[in-house]
């Protein structure tokens, strides 16, 4: 997984590269297009030399998930050595008890994992970062334009051209499911911080209730508790320079090079 809804719409918002109109006026769904249409590979190798307002929204996306996931600097090869990956030992610790009281409280139909360990920590850790910023109540104001923004994706018209004006590759086969079960869950949240729970409750196969929405709250306090929010609003502001300003991390310049010049010999 990666970071969600909120922490991507915050983080591009405050980079200062889009106004908030770009992005939550008509622009928040194709901010969040990989996500729903699970197309991170094609992503992470086309958004890095962004032609077009709608190109330059898809590399904020996965900037923000490649500083998390991989850090600050381009690597050829994919090191999973991120603020998430070296933050996720109070998720690690609490892995089998998460499972396990959830099957208990009866959020769950088994108690056995879905996820490895790895994966699941690092999930838990990028989702901190949306729980942070809702709590800012920094998204409080542009929760009903998302609402209306995430219709567009349960549009099966919308999202077939949008698909096509960005040439995606290596969709799912199930795109429109995929997209119409993302908006039904962040159109069921009463609150902010609820977009991201809910999507936590889909993630690790919890019951979509509000029981399993507290439950996944508690857990995410205690490891937020943990990590501490200065060392969340720390990751906030190095992931919101970054935006800012790509090639002062040589992401864009150094895979254009790497992966496109050798092609061209």
């Amino acid at each position: 997984m990666h970071v969600y809804l909120i922490g991507h719409a915050i983080l591009t918002r405050d980079s200062g590269a889009f106004t908030e109109e770009e992005i939550f006026d008509g622009r928040l769904a194709t901010l969040m297009l990989p996500d729903f249409v699970n197309c991170h590979d094609w992503a992470y190798t086309k958004a890095w030399r962004a032609e077009g307002e709608k190109m330059r929204l898809i590399q904020a996306h996965m900037l923000a998930d490649w500083y998390v996931h991989f850090g600050a600097e381009y690597q050829q090869e994919r090191v999973r050595r991120g603020w998430a990956y070296r933050s996720m030992r109070p998720a690690t610790r609490r892995y089998w008890q998460f499972f396990a009281e959830a099957h208990a409280l009866g959020l769950r139909d088994t108690a056995e994992p879905n996820d490895s360990v790895r994966g699941f920590a690092h999930t838990m850790l990028e989702y901190l970062v949306d729980l942070h910023l809702a709590r800012s109540g920094t998204f409080d104001r542009y929760f009903d334009q998302c609402a209306r923004e995430l219709d567009k994706i349960d549009d099966e018209t919308w999202l077939t051209a949008e698909v096509h004006a960005l040439a995606v590759e290596g969709s799912d086969p199930d795109l429109h499911g995929v997209a119409a079960r993302y908006k039904s869950r962040a159109s069921r949240a009463r609150s902010p911080e609820e977009i991201a729970l809910l999507g936590l409750c889909s993630k690790f196969a919890l019951a979509l209730s509000w029981e399993s929405v507290a439950y996944v709250r508690q857990f995410q306090e205690t490891i937020y508790r943990e990590v501490g929010a200065d060392a969340v609003a720390a990751l906030v502001d190095e992931v919101t320079h970054a935006l800012a300003d790509p090639s002062t991390f040589r992401w864009a310049d150094a895979h254009y090079t790497l992966s496109v010049e050798p092609a061209d010999q």
